[in-house]
């Protein structure tokens, strides 16, 4: 009995949709931490690009104003990629979305155009006949 009167408490009022905001910000802080994270590992490997070049002797010598300017840049690179990949996925969604809905609004009329000269080659061959 106290499990029912649990659930129907739940359900009840704002709770549910309570419950689903909070879904949706687990989701949302889900990516936003990746995306930090990802952000992290390439401003790391960024400035360690440079330790390297100057251990190999091939760069500039790696001082901390260089370290972690090539940080950000790394960073800022890594995000407009990312925005550049999110645009063009996000593009070709809506296109593929606009391309299904113009198929099936104007399916009909290629239908009957296909009919119009299926009916036309018919009576080409009657005459030639």
């Amino acid at each position: 009995m106290a499990i029912e009167e649990a659930l129907i408490s739940l359900v009840q009022g704002n709770n549910l949709l309570m419950f689903i905001l909070l879904i949706a910000l687990f989701l949302v802080a889900y990516r936003v931490l990746k995306a930090v994270i990802n952000t992290a590992i390439v401003a790391v490997l960024s400035g360690a690009f440079l330790v390297v070049l100057d251990f190999l002797r091939i760069g500039p010598e790696a001082t901390l104003s260089r370290f972690m300017m090539f940080m950000v840049m790394g960073s800022a690179l890594f995000i407009l990629f990312s925005a550049f990949k999110t645009l063009v996925r996000t593009t070709n969604s809506v296109l593929e979305a606009f391309k299904k809905i113009f198929s099936k609004i104007f399916k009909p009329l290629r239908h009957g155009e296909k009919e119009e000269k299926e009916k036309e080659i018919i009576l080409e061959e009657l005459k030639d006949e």
